[in-house]
């Protein structure tokens, strides 16, 4: 009987312990684990801004083969969300409530009856590339339980976020390089130029064809271009879209049939060099309307493709997209 009632105080003694123990144990709780990555901001950042990209790297989702997704609202950014249904991990949800491109994005956490929880992403550029952080922050922890959840947080999902880490920072690395994107004021310019309605996959017959006409003409009256041609129009997915191919000059000049005056807006762009073959120039189109949507701006902006000639023969083409026309 002693022994029994011995234990019976033992057992009453921890019991108490374990009860008092989470009242003063702190109701927030924050674990974080950070990882350098060679690759350029982007590509990291677009890993983690859009939902369904989480299936590449995320530790939950890839050691749960029976897990079920949806995702709703915008794509990617603020907005954006994930639910899912899994019997291994419970069901819960994701929203991202904040997305600043390329260096923070913000998501709530909503896991059902077991609590809500602040996910964070930094993304901070240096000279080996750059250096993200997941941390994951849980705040009103209940009583007991909760609380002692958050206080081996560390020991939890510490493991869990370097894994996910790591297979994000071997995604990113293996991608191509991105090319460099600056922003640019450009001025307005005068031009004589051939418009047209065409297809995308017309554009290159319609840019040669056009150049001989427009050169012939310039030999004829004896005028100069004051700057490298270029073609001007707005992007689209099927269809015709118009396009203008204008030839700078130095000031006003005559019409003459097909070929009208035209002035380039000036304004504010996004720039990008492309090198080697014209017909390769969609994966910088594509790379350009990725970084306007990182940037909540919309994709079907007035662009131009400027033709750099060396010796007569074009070494490379600029790309800009006007983000504002003056």
């Amino acid at each position: 009987m002693r022994l029994l009632k011995f234990v019976g105080l033992v057992l009453l003694f921890f019991l108490a312990v374990a009860l008092v123990l989470p009242a003063i144990m702190p109701k927030n709780a924050t674990t974080s684990q950070s990882v350098q990555i060679n690759a350029k901001a982007p590509h990291v950042f677009r890993l983690v801004n859009k939902p369904e990209n989480w299936r590449l790297w995320s530790p939950f989702e890839l050691d749960n083969s029976e897990m079920t997704s949806f995702y709703e609202g915008p794509e990617q950014g603020e907005g954006a969300s994930h639910r899912w249904e899994s019997e291994n991990m419970g069901n819960g949800s994701m929203l991202i409530l904040q997305s600043e491109a390329y260096e923070f994005i913000q998501s709530k956490l909503d896991f059902g009856k077991n609590g809500l929880a602040i996910d964070e992403w930094q993304f901070k550029e240096n000279e080996a590339g750059v250096e993200v952080t997941w941390t994951l922050n849980l705040s009103e922890l209940s009583y007991p339980f909760g609380k002692y959840f958050g206080f081996f947080l560390d020991g939890l999902m510490n493991p869990m976020q370097e894994k996910g880490l790591k297979k994000l920072k071997e995604i990113a690395e293996a991608q191509a390089v991105l090319p460099e994107i600056l922003d640019k004021d450009i001025e307005s310019l005068n031009c004589l130029a051939i418009t047209d309605s065409v297809s995308l996959e017309e554009l290159p017959v319609f840019i040669t064809q056009n150049s001989n006409l427009l050169e012939d003409y310039f030999r004829k009256v004896n005028l100069e271009v004051s700057a490298d041609k270029f073609i001007f129009y707005r992007r689209a997915d099927t269809g015709k879209i118009g396009v203008t191919l204008a030839f700078p000059v130095y000031e006003e000049a005559r019409e003459y049939g097909k070929i009208i005056s035209f002035k380039r807006p000036a304004g504010k762009v996004i720039q990008a060099v492309h090198q080697g073959n014209y017909n390769t120039i969609e994966s910088l189109h594509n790379e350009m309307q990725h970084y306007l949507r990182d940037q909540e701006l919309p994709t079907d902006l007035p662009c131009i493709e400027q033709f750099v000639k060396e010796n007569d023969t074009t070494r490379k083409v600029i790309l800009s997209y006007y983000t504002s026309i003056l």
